[in-house]
C-alpha cells in the first residue's frame, strides 16, 4: 500500500531537544515525506524555535489545540475543563505566548485542521475535532464513526495524535495511526515516539534524547515542576 516511507510526528510542545532526535534517526531511516499532527507548542522550553525546525524540515502539518489556542490567546481567562489544573494550564499558555511573536502565532493560526495524503487523512485529534481525544482502549461506536469520517474523505487510513499514545489498528476498512508523542509521552518511556509509514508497515520509533536536561530547561525557566518532572519521566502530569 504504502510505496515511500512517510514520517509521522507530532505532539512535540516546545521540546526543540527531542525533536533534533526524531529528525536526525528520520534522516537515517530514509524517510521521502514528513507529516506532523499538530502541537508543536505549549509547556516545553523552546517553542519559537521548534516552529522554525518544523518549518525548515518542509513538515506538512495540521493545527493542534494548543497551537490553535496560542494563535488566538490574548490573555483572557480559561474556561474550566474537568480534571485540569488551569493554574497549571494558565501559567504555561502565558509562559509559551511570552516567548512567540505575532509572525509564530499567525503562522499557527493558518494551519489547517486537516491534510489529505494520497489515501492518508491526518488529523490532530479526530477528523470530527482537534480536541476529540481517540485513545486506543476505544470504543466499538467510535471506530465505526472515525472510519467513516475517514472514508468521506475518500482515504482509508488516518493518523491522529493528541492523546500522546501510540496506536495501530485497523477497523472497518481503515488503517488508524498515533505516532505517539515527540515532546511528551505519556506511555511511561520518556524517548521521543514518531511513526515510520513504508512498504513494511507501521513501526514507532523510538529515540533517546536528555529529557532530564529539558525538565531543569523548564524549572529554570520557572515552568510548572510537575509538567517538567512528567516530561522526564513519560508520563501524565497531575492536573495538565
Amino acid at each position: 500500500m504504502w510505496t515511500i516511507r512517510i514520517a509521522l510526528l507530532g505532539d512535540i510542545h516546545g521540546n526543540l531537544a527531542a525533536l533534533e532526535a526524531v529528525l536526525a534517526d528520520v534522516a537515517r531511516a530514509g524517510a521521502d515525506a514528513l507529516l506532523c499532527t499538530g502541537d508543536l507548542v505549549n509547556y516545553g522550553p523552546e517553542p519559537a524555535a521548534v516552529i522554525r525546525r518544523i518549518q525548515a524540515a518542509g513538515a506538512a502539518c495540521v493545527v493542534g489545540n494548543h497551537d490553535r489556542l496560542l494563535a488566538r490567546w490574548r490573555g483572557q481567562p480559561l474556561a474550566a475543563r474537568p480534571g485540569r489544573d488551569m493554574a497549571v494550564e494558565e501559567a504555561c499558555l502565558r509562559w509559551t505566548a511570552s516567548r512567540l511573536g505575532e509572525a509564530d502565532r499567525a503562522w499557527l493560526g493558518a494551519l489547517p485542521e486537516q491534510v489529505v495524503w494520497g489515501v492518508l487523512l491526518v488529523v490532530h485529534g479526530s477528523p470530527r475535532s482537534p480536541d476529540e481525544y481517540v485513545r486506543p482502549d476505544a470504543g466499538a461506536p467510535l471506530w465505526a464513526a472515525l472510519a467513516q469520517a475517514t472514508r468521506a474523505r475518500r482515504c482509508t487510513a488516518l493518523a491522529m495524535g493528541h492523546t500522546h499514545l501510540p496506536l495501530c489498528r485497523r477497523e472497518h476498512g481503515v488503517q488508524f495511526f498515533n505516532p505517539g508523542s515527540v515532546g511528551w509521552p505519556k506511555d511511561g518511556d520518556p524517548r521521543a515516539a514518531y511513526g515510520l509509514l513504508g512498504p513494511s508497515g507501521f513501526a514507532i520509533r523510538r529515540v533517546a534524547h536528555d529529557a532530564a536536561s529539558v525538565a531543569a530547561a523548564m524549572r529554570a525557566a520557572r515552568l510548572p515542576d510537575g509538567v517538567a518532572s512528567a516530561i522526564a519521566a513519560g508520563g501524565p502530569a497531575p492536573g495538565a
